[in-house]
This record gives structure tokens, sequence and C-alpha cells, in this order.
């Protein structure tokens, strides 16, 4: 008898939403049997079986949520006759035996498997340097309420700096202080040996309406929950702004046409603008960075990450290394990645390691939009709806083809000018769309 264990399935998960039994209780299965599918903060994803077995017992059920660890089921080895004593003694002995192996002192790292689902306090995975941690203790906050600014999610000195600065100057509670009488009956604070902070509550929500009937109401999954986590943090930690121009697409339609004839693919206008944004990078290599605190991080490969709507919600699967492909072959492999995503198959590699979005919205009938720059990412690109335009032409009047286009900067790494300076590039390179079939990227 073994107990099937919900796998971490990237080095920050910390949880997963079982989505679907795939095999029902007293069914036999081989090793690499899909067993069930679990949702990720990042991916929707099979989990197959690494031993032959009979499920006998389902403990965490379809659209319930897991953390790491957790014992979601008791299978039967082969040959194995089990009885449903036998059956709730081992689940009664993993779980204690579990209970036992968590010790307060040595909560695992992130690289470690969560104990067990009873595990209430489970320790989220930060990342931060040494200092910023002691900066953080010293003054009562809590890591795993800031989303991580620098590279691959670090959490900078300088945000919590800013959070005490903050919740100085807003006269903030001070919390694991001893409270004292004072000599006129009011209670006092006791001299604190540094300010501590309270973790801040966050945006209050607003009560809901009274008087409506609710037609539905729909429980976030792991993807949306960290969707919502990580743009209402960089709403609130990233300061940000938005440059935007007017792109004439007059010759999109015909250079498709040819581009596809000339090679023999199917290439969309995503391509054409995945390949302008790339050359736009190239150009002006601060776009393709991420801010780390006292340093600019440009990064050498230029890894799109492209948002996709897909029936699990917004995903963003990435185009790593979009310079070492050509033109067709980038259309190919964002084809799979968009197929991927809409199937629910992209792994957790497929969604990792971006460091510049596209955000192409067109096909919607939307004209324009301000997108919203996540960190540790410094630029994000939108384009809307290929319009009809009526402009002068020679003292006449004539129609073209316009797009909208939208950058925002994080303005920590990049300044006015230099944004200025890619928005350009970007709107040259979407105009001319001068790409050769042997082009590289």
């Amino acid at each position: 008898m073994h107990g099937l264990i919900l796998p971490r399935l990237g080095q920050t998960m910390a949880e997963g939403l079982v989505t679907a039994w795939l095999v029902d209780e007293g069914s036999s299965y081989a090793a690499g049997t899909p067993l069930y599918e679990v949702e990720t903060e990042k991916v929707t994803t099979l989990v197959e079986a690494t031993l032959p077995g009979t499920l006998l017992k389902i403990l965490v059920g379809a659209d319930s949520i897991a953390v790491v660890g957790t014992l979601l089921a008791v299978a039967a080895d082969p040959g194995e006759i089990a009885i449903p004593e036998t059956t709730e003694t081992f689940i009664r002995e993993d779980n204690a035996s579990r209970m036992r192996s968590i010790e307060p002192e040595s909560w695992p790292s992130e690289d470690h498997t969560a104990p067990t689902s009873s595990a209430l306090e489970t320790p989220t995975s930060v990342r931060a340097m040494p200092r910023t941690r002691k900066l953080a203790h010293d003054s009562g906050i809590e890591l795993d309420a800031l989303l991580g600014t620098g590279t691959n999610g670090l959490v900078l000195e300088s945000q919590v700096a800013n959070l005490v600065t903050a919740s100085a100057s807003a006269g903030v509670e001070f919390g694991d202080r001893p409270v004292a009488s004072g000599g006129s009956g009011t209670a006092v604070m006791a001299p604190p040996e540094a300010p501590r902070p309270t973790r801040s509550p966050g945006p209050q929500r607003a009560p809901l309406a009274t008087g409506v009937q609710q037609r539905e109401r729909r429980l976030l999954g792991p993807i949306a929950r960290r969707m919502s986590q990580v743009v209402t943090s960089s709403w609130s930690q990233v300061p940000q702004f938005t440059q935007f121009i007017t792109v004439d697409a007059t010759a999109w339609q015909s250079r498709r046409e040819a581009l596809r004839s000339q090679l023999g693919v199917d290439i969309g206008y995503t391509d054409m603008i995945l390949d302008a944004v790339l050359k736009a990078a190239q150009e002006v290599p601060e776009a393709n960075s991420s801010f780390d605190d006292e340093a600019l991080v440009l990064w050498r490969d230029v890894n799109i990450s492209i948002a996709v709507d897909s029936p699990a919600g917004l995903v963003v699967p990435v185009l790593r290394t979009a310079q070492d492909f050509t033109l067709e072959g980038r259309a190919r492999r964002t084809r799979e990645l968009v197929d991927r995503a809409k199937s629910g198959t992209l792994t957790l590699d497929d969604v990792t390691a971006g460091t510049i979005t596209v955000s192409n919205l067109g096909m919607y009938g939307i004209e324009g939009g301000v997108p919203l720059v996540t960190a540790p990412q410094a630029t994000i690109v939108f384009l809307g709806a290929v319009r009809e335009v009526v402009v002068p032409v020679d003292g006449g009047i004539g129609i073209r083809k316009e797009v909208s286009v939208a950058v925002s900067f994080d303005h920590r790494a990049i300044d006015g000018a230099t944004g200025a300076r890619f928005t350009a590039a970007l709107g040259r390179h979407l105009e001319m769309m001068k790409m050769a079939p042997d082009h590289a990227g």
C-alpha cells in the first residue's frame, strides 16, 4: 500500500488545486497513467502514476486545494488485497508520521516538500537577501506579504525600506510590544527597541450589495489568485509610466500574405508583431531588463511572454530565446505555445523566465488600453485592433489602416527618454515590416 502525494511541480509551488481525478476508486492503473489534474499558480498539468496500483480511496476530491506534500489518495500495490480497515490504519499512521516530522525550528526551505495539509502555517517561498530579511524581521514586516520585484521574484531591500518609511509616516500601530499602565491610568506603549509596524492588511474589500440576488460565486483557483496578487503588488509597488503611438498598418495584410506564400507557413499578425518587438528590444536592450534594487539587469536572451486567453483564464506562455529562431520557426513555436495554452497542457518551463511581454487584444476589437507592467519584467507592449481612418493625402483625403500601441515601463529601470527610444523603434519596425524569410531574429 502506498500514498499518492501532491508533488512540488516547481521551486516556488506551495499549493495546487486538484481539478479532476482521471482514475476512479477501485480502478487499477499502470505506471505512467495520468491520475489527476492539478492547477498551480502558473499552469494546469496532469500528474502521472510513478508506480502501478489500484486506487483505494481519494482523500482530496476535485475542486479542492491542497499544499505540497498532502496525502491525496491511497493506493494498493499490485496483487495486494486491501480492506477498509487497513486503508484507514494506513491513513492514520501516515498523518501521525508526518506530524512528528514537523519541527518548528526547521521548516522546509523552498526546495523541500511541504509537510501536510494540516500544517496551516506552512511558510511561503520568499526569495530575499539576508540583509533584506533582517530589515523585515527588525521592522516586523512579513516578507510573504510582498511580491518580489527583483530578478526572479527577489524581494528587494528598497521595497522593505519604502514600506517602513510609508508605515512610519502614516502612523501605523506597532505590534509585539507590551502594554503598560501609565500614571494617569491610560494605556501607554512600553519603549520599543525598534519600531515594528504591523503587517499591512491591504485594501479592504467593499461590502457586497444588499438586496441583490447572487447569480454565482466562483472560487478562484491558484492561477487566478496568483494573478490577482501579482497585479495588486505590481500596481502598488512598481512605479510605471505608459507611452502611446499610432502605427500605419496599411501594408500589414499584403505583407502577411507575401510571407505566407514565401515561407509556406501560416504567418499571422502576432508573428509580425513579435518580430518587431524583438528587433526593438535588440536595438534598445534596456527594455529587455529587470530592476534589481541598485542594479539594472539587462538580459542576453529576449524571452517574450505572450498573453493568451484560455478556458482557464489568462495564461502567459513564454517564447524563449526569440532571437535564435527564424521568422517561420518563431511562428511555429508560438502557434504550439498558444495551442497548448488553450488546451491546458503548458508545462512550468513554458510559462517561466519571460523578460518582456506582448498583449494583443486586436482580435476582440479593442482599440486601445493601458497595460500593467508585472515585475520583475520592465516592459509590456499592448496592441489594439486594426482600424480604418480618414487621413489627408496630397491635399485630398484617403483611407489608411492604423493600430494604437501602448508601451508601459517600470520607471525604476527605464526613464522617459529610454522608453521613448524603444517605443519609437517599435513603431518604426511595425511600419517597415521588412522581414526576410531567412531573418533569424
